[in-house]
């Protein structure tokens, strides 16, 4: 329930509007004091709970990095799409973009939401692109707006890279957690001058750091939060950046996911064929999670039937008290018989 202006506002802004990263509108209710606006269900809530919370026991979900880069993207696609694509000389001004207004569908999809604050404005014929009274939340204003009351859709741009950073930082604006820092536009400059980054960004995304899509998505937050609006790229174009830097990162996780094939084939012939059935008659559960792993565990041996065998890789000639023994084929498999089982688990383990 909102209040009648906006409301208004947003039927007016969004039944125009459609795109599949801005929230769909899909009905309303005028009944007396009653202004209710019905929107699309996103089944998956809003992106900052999917932000780390300063309370470690409250339940949220860890997003990985590819996940957050194709959610920026969307979120960049919608906001790109008020401020340039709305049809004719008209642009959109959301004013109050935060994590709490990106919206996430069952898909995964991100959207643009909450327009009750926005203002739509005609381009060209000799009015400008500023709007006096802006509005927005404390932490996702530009620090201009503080002095001259106005925003522009570079207003817009500054918020979409506290956005960014709070991705990148696993950390919500203005709250403070446990190691003291507060993310906000000055101090996630300061780390970004400084070359101090990875002090603050989310632990779990550590070992993409250095990466070249991590590297151009701070880039381009930091370039959002620009002091000066002159200085901040224009949404098409930090739209146009994420989504080459996620079709990059897309590329690279379908290589490495081919070349774990790859290797897991390569591995699997070095296997013996009944490999399978050799798992099964194993004395203890044989713990691996590849199949060069199951191939060492052969390497190394292990007890079968009831300790009766030990089963090894057929190239591999253990030394027990200076005398070697190599497996021998019995049934067509490769063991050593448990005369010398004592003296070889010494030996293998």
């Amino acid at each position: 329930m909102v209040g009648l202006k906006g409301v208004l506002a947003e039927i007016q802004l969004l039944s125009g509007q459609e795109h599949p990263n801005l929230i769909s509108l899909l009905g309303y209710c005028d009944d007396g004091k009653e202004k209710i606006i019905v929107y699309e269900y996103a089944a998956r809530g809003s992106l900052d709970r999917y932000i780390r919370r300063r309370n470690r026991d409250e339940s949220s979900s860890t997003l990985t990095w590819l996940e957050r880069l194709k959610i920026c993207a969307d979120a960049a696609r919608g906001l790109n799409h008020l401020h340039n694509n709305i049809g004719g000389h008209r642009t959109i001004i959301h004013r109050d973009i935060k994590s709490s207004n990106i919206l996430i569908d069952e898909n995964w999809i991100a959207k643009i939401s909450d327009l009750g604050l926005s203002k739509l404005n005609v381009m060209g014929f000799g009015m400008g692109l500023i709007v006096s009274n802006g509005c927005g939340t404390p932490g996702y204003c530009e620090p201009e707006y503080y002095t001259s009351g106005v925003v522009t859709k570079k207003s817009d741009v500054y918020s979409f890279g506290i956005v960014l950073f709070e991705v990148l930082c696993g950390r919500l604006c203005i709250i403070e957690p446990d190691n003291g820092f507060i993310l906000s536009g000055k101090s996630v400059k300061e780390y970004y001058n400084n070359g101090n980054l990875v002090m603050i960004i989310d632990p779990s995304l550590r070992e993409h750091m250095g990466s070249y899509s991590m590297t151009k998505f701070s880039e381009i937050a930091y370039r959002c939060l620009q002091d000066d609006r002159e200085q901040r790229p224009a949404m098409d174009i930090v739209a146009k950046e994420l989504e080459e830097t996620l079709n990059l990162q897309v590329a690279l996780a379908h290589k490495l996911e081919e070349n774990e094939e790859d290797a897991s084939e390569n591995w699997e012939k070095k296997l013996p064929h009944d490999y399978p059935h050799l798992i099964k008659m194993s004395d203890i559960p044989l713990n691996y999670t590849n199949r060069e792993e199951l191939y060492l565990l052969f390497c190394r041996g292990f007890l079968a039937n009831n300790g009766q065998q030990i089963y090894l890789n057929i190239y591999d000639a253990i030394i027990v008290e200076g005398v070697e023994f190599r497996p021998v084929v019995v049934d067509g498999l490769y063991v050593v018989e448990t005369s010398i089982k004592d003296n070889l688990i010494g030996t293998i383990n």
